[in-house]
């Protein structure tokens, strides 16, 4: 099935803490909000809620995630 997607929103949740592998970076919960077309037709919102560094970081995991789910068949 064809489909786009288009990231409207990533929040951070959390305030920065150190992670749990002890090597000195700083991590938050984000929420990631996207939207998802089929065949320009319908449309379905959705989110993610992900650990990262920043938020670009949480836009790209967001990113990987909507594609790796677009390819086991989830949309």
């Amino acid at each position: 099935m064809k489909f786009k997607f288009e990231i409207t929103q990533v929040v951070r949740d959390t305030d920065l803490v150190e992670n749990a592998r002890g090597d000195g970076k700083t991590q938050a919960i984000f929420t990631v909000k996207y939207r998802v077309r089929f065949h320009n037709t319908m449309s379905m919102d959705a989110q993610e809620v992900l650990w990262a560094s920043d938020e670009l970081d949480a836009y790209n995991k967001a990113k990987q995630i909507i594609r790796d789910k677009q390819s086991h068949g989830e949309f």
